[in-house]
């Protein structure tokens, strides 16, 4: 996809992370390298360990939660920050690594293209292992008139 100037603080990367200080910085430069033109938001979920503050260290947005509202909880603060501060495309990418970022511009991408409102991602459209509840998958959202 062709990266334009114009994209930060239009496209935000959230990070929801409840105690994940030993993998968010591995994380955070994994969004960095796929995702490069997207500002990052990691809210830290209450956690008990230095996953804020090495979230911060990593000069991302951060938002700390005082006390764990669980997955659906971070991921809606994340969403009403990225409509709060006025950007276009949110999407969450889970704090312990398991959703991979690398599919990101195909989906922004047909975002743009006017044919969808919003896209759902999963890791478990072959129904193999653990199924999840919808609230746990990803999403990337398009605000306004897009």
């Amino acid at each position: 996809m062709e990266r334009s100037s114009n994209m930060r603080q239009e496209v935000l990367i959230i990070i929801p992370a409840y105690n994940e200080v030993e993998g968010i910085r591995h994380v955070i430069d994994n969004v960095r390298v796929q995702i490069p033109y997207a500002d990052i938001l990691v809210i830290n979920d209450g956690s008990n360990d230095s996953t804020g503050d090495e979230a911060a260290k990593e000069g991302v947005l951060v938002v700390n939660l005082s006390c764990n509202l669980g997955i659906g909880g971070a991921v809606q603060t994340g969403y009403q920050y990225a409509h709060k501060h006025g950007y276009r495309y949110a999407a969450q990418l889970d704090g312990d690594g398991q959703h991979n970022p690398c599919d990101f511009d195909r989906m922004l991408e047909e975002l743009r293209s006017g044919s969808t409102d919003m896209i759902v991602g999963s890791r478990f459209m072959k129904k193999e292992g653990f199924q999840s509840t919808f609230s746990a998958e990803s999403a990337l959202i398009c605000w306004q008139d897009c």
